[in-house]
Parts: structure tokens; sequence; C-alpha cells
């Protein structure tokens, strides 16, 4: 019993390592795509945009997503050629809650 305390505390760190690759990949995704896209993830996440500032050209909206709602995902948007230009975490997040949940990413099927 004792050698499966290690082994299912390796896999869970795993499962939580894994997630966080799937929303990064998912933003990543995200970036170069126009603005009115929409299955994008501005279209998917509108109620969720808490904030935006303007600067140089480029707006950067940020959205509260992921595990309970306390991740914040920040969006450069390149206001000439109306695409994404870039995304980030806030600074204020905290790795455990930026993990890709059911209210991140394409809007699934009820």
């Amino acid at each position: 019993m004792k050698r499966l305390a290690p082994l299912a505390i390796a896999l869970a760190l795993a499962a939580c390592a894994s997630a966080r690759g799937e929303m990064d990949d998912y933003l990543n995704g995200q970036v170069g795509k126009p603005i009115d896209d929409p299955q994008g993830f501005r279209a998917q996440q509108a109620a969720r945009r808490v904030n935006a500032l303007h600067r140089n050209g480029r707006t950067v909206e940020e959205y509260q997503v992921g595990f309970r709602d306390q991740c914040h995902v920040q969006l450069e948007i390149d206001e000439r050629t109306r695409t994404i230009a870039g995304w980030r975490y806030a600074p204020n997040y905290s790795d455990a809650d930026c993990y890709q949940s059911a209210n991140v990413g394409p809007s699934r099927p009820k």
C-alpha cells in the first residue's frame, strides 16, 4: 500500500500538467485568428471578459476563466489587422486556477 501512494501522487501531478498544456495549446491556436471568428475564444468567452485596456494600437482584453473562474487570461488584439496578436496569463494568476475546464475552449453540447 505504501508503494501505491507515490504512484498515485505522480499520476495526479501528471494529469494537472497535461490539463495546463491543453489550455496553453488551445490559446496558442487562437493567435492569428480574426477577432470576429464565431468559433474563437473571444466569441465563446465574451461573457467572461472582465477588462480591456487600449495602448499603442492594440487592445489587451482580460478574461476570467479556468477552474473556479479564478484564472485571468489576457488576449492582445491588433486593431489594425483585427486579429489576436498574442495571449498571456495575467500576472495575478495561480497555476492551480488555470487548468482547462468545461468553461474554457470551444462550447460543448449540453
